[in-house]
C-alpha cells in the first residue's frame, strides 16, 4: 500500500514541503492514470473510494499555487519502472517536465551513477508550517507524523544528504526526458 503524505491537518498550513521517494512518484505528482495504477495493485476492496481520496490529496496539494514551495527528489528507479503500461508511463513523465518547469517546483533525480544512498530506508516528507516543521515517515502499512524537533532535524539532515546524490534541476529534467524518448 502507498501511503502518500501527512495528515490534512497539517497539509493545509504548510508552506514548503520536501519529498523524497525512491520507488514511485510522489501522490501529489501523479497523473491520474499513473495514481489507478497503484490503487488497483493494492489491497484496498473500494478501489473508486480510495482514487477518490487520492485524488482529493493531490487536488488539496496545488490548491495554495505558487504559494507552495516544493522540493521533490526521486530516484532514478522510479523512471525506469514502467507503471501502468507504456502510453501511463509517457504521460506521467510528460507531467513531471512540465511540473519541473514551474518556478515553486523544484524536481531532481538520482542517477543510478550516484550509486548508494541514504533514501534505502523509505521515503519522507519535511512539512514547513508557518511556526515550525514535521516530518512524515512512510512505512509499510502507514506512516508516523514526526513532530519532535530533534527527529524532524535529523530527517532534515537526510533529506540534504540524500539530496546530495541527485543531479541538478536542468541534468534531472534531461534524465527524465531519456526515459520518456523510449515511449515515443
Amino acid at each position: 500500500m502507498i501511503r502518500t503524505g501527512p495528515a490534512r491537518s497539517t497539509s493545509t498550513r504548510s508552506v514548503s514541503i520536501k519529498t523524497y521517494h525512491g520507488q514511485v512518484v510522489p501522490l501529489a505528482l501523479q497523473t491520474d492514470d499513473y495514481t489507478w495504477a497503484y490503487v488497483k495493485a493494492s489491497k484496498f476492496k473500494d478501489l473508486d473510494g480510495e482514487m477518490g481520496v487520492r485524488t482529493a490529496k493531490k487536488k488539496a496539494y496545488w490548491e495554495k499555487g505558487d504559494s507552495l514551495l516544493t522540493w521533490t527528489v526521486i530516484d532514478e528507479a522510479v523512471l525506469a519502472r514502467p507503471v501502468g503500461g507504456g502510453e501511463v508511463m509517457k504521460k506521467q513523465l510528460e507531467h513531471l517536465l512540465k511540473l519541473a518547469e514551474l518556478a515553486h517546483v523544484s524536481l531532481r533525480v538520482i542517477p543510478f551513477s550516484s550509486g548508494e544512498h541514504m533514501g534505502v530506508d523509505g521515503s519522507m516528507q519535511i512539512i514547513g508550517l508557518e511556526d515550525r516543521d514535521v516530518a512524515y515517515s512512510t512505512a509499510q502499512n502507514g506512516g508516523r507524523l514526526i513532530e519532535a524537533p530533534r527527529e524532524v532535524r535529523e530527517l532534515s539532515v537526510m533529506f540534504d544528504r540524500i539530496g546530495v546524490k541527485a543531479a541538478p534541476e536542468e541534468a534531472s529534467r534531461e534524465i527524465i526526458k531519456r526515459y520518456l524518448e523510449s515511449y515515443e
